[in-house]
Order: C-alpha cells, then sequence, then structure tokens
C-alpha cells in the first residue's frame, strides 16, 4: 500500500505538468498574434541598389538633354552625331484594324532592309538597293522638310484611339533625331506626314506590303 504522501506528491506533479501545459499553450497563442517587429532602417537599406541611378525607370530610356515636354509626347530633340553618317529608319505599329506592321531601314550606301511582321503581303526581311542619285534625293527632301527643327504643341489633342503609330528616327548632317508620331494626333507637322510618306515611297515598301 503507498504512502498517503505519495498520492499527494503525484497529484501535485500532474497538477504542476497540466498547469506547465496550459501556460506553454497560452505562450505560443500569444508570441504568434503579437505584431512582428518593425524591420530596422539598416535591413531595408540594404536591399536597395547601392547606385540609385542604377534602377531601373519608366523614363530610363529618355535622354537627359530632352525636355520633360518633349518626353511626355515621345519627341525626341535632335543629338549630336557623326557627320558621316546617313541612316534612316521607320517603324509602322499595329492599330485596332488591318495597319500594315514592320520596319524600314535606309543606309547611306543605299540598302534598303524591310522586316515585315503582319498585315502585309511579304513576311520575314527583304532588301534592295538604292542608285546614289536616289539616296541623294531622300537626303534633300528630310532637309527640305525641316525634319531636325520642325515643333508642335505638346500634348496634341487626340481626335481618335485607334490609329496606328509611326516612328521616324534619321541621322543625318551630323545630328540624330527620333519622333514618334501617333495618327490620332491633330497637331503634327504636315511636312512630318509627308516625309514618312516619301520614305516609304522611295524604299518601295508597296512590292512588299500591298
Amino acid at each position: 500500500m503507498k504512502h498517503p504522501l505519495n498520492r499527494i506528491g503525484l497529484r501535485s506533479t500532474c497538477v504542476a505538468l497540466l498547469f506547465g501545459a496550459l501556460t506553454f499553450g497560452c505562450g505560443k497563442e500569444s508570441t504568434s498574434s503579437a505584431p512582428a517587429a518593425s524591420t530596422p532602417a539598416s535591413v531595408v537599406s540594404s536591399s536597395a541598389p547601392a547606385n540609385p541611378s542604377a534602377a531601373p525607370s519608366a523614363s530610363a530610356a529618355v535622354p537627359e538633354s530632352v525636355p520633360e515636354q518633349a518626353k511626355a509626347g515621345g519627341v525626341y530633340t535632335s543629338e549630336p552625331a557623326d557627320p558621316s553618317i546617313f541612316l534612316v529608319k521607320l517603324e509602322r505599329r499595329a492599330c485596332y484594324g488591318a495597319c500594315p506592321v514592320y520596319e524600314l531601314r535606309i543606309d547611306g550606301d543605299g540598302k534598303v532592309t524591310f522586316a515585315g511582321k503582319d498585315h502585309v503581303r511579304a513576311k520575314g526581311e527583304k532588301t534592295k538597293k538604292l542608285d546614289r542619285a536616289t539616296v541623294d534625293a531622300l537626303a534633300a527632301k528630310i532637309d527640305s522638310s525641316g525634319y531636325f527643327t520642325m515643333a508642335w504643341k505638346d500634348p496634341c489633342d487626340r481626335v481618335a484611339t485607334d490609329n496606328p503609330t509611326v516612328t521616324v528616327d534619321i541621322t543625318a548632317k551630323g545630328h540624330t533625331r527620333k519622333i514618334v508620331d501617333y495618327h490620332g494626333d491633330r497637331c503634327i507637322p504636315d511636312a512630318l506626314r509627308d516625309l514618312e510618306k516619301e520614305i516609304d515611297r522611295v524604299a518601295g515598301v508597296d512590292a512588299w506590303v500591298k
């Protein structure tokens, strides 16, 4: 027969174990529900790039010399370039219809490179060669159009939202300029639209598009 004191000791041990389990359970619950400690500023800053200017941004592709007004409308100002280079690039992008989508390049030696993408008769890359007189005539047209100095109100009044966008990028006479022309904007100079058509005509894109 066990001594009564042993029974009391056993009961005390059980109560103590039960109380400890409850205490442990409550402690665990309170820990999970407590708000997490704020991360020290040193930890947050350590995950940021060491050089803030290296972080990507929406305006990273725009040269720093372009004024804010020009950035909004996609008009890139003229930048210095090698005077010996003559290069004309034109890109027609998609609209909400069957607009031809292609890229066009005319080098100073007369080489024409056409890359058809969508809604064109010839997809893929096509090339041809222009004679010297034709290239010189195109250079004269670019000069007379005032391409490197033309300007307009920016942003334009937009009259349509389903038209294509044409990007013209020309290097000539020591300057390079790229203009993004949305064909739903009413304030774009006629001289720019005429030049876009002339570049297509000189390159002979109808043979690949229609």
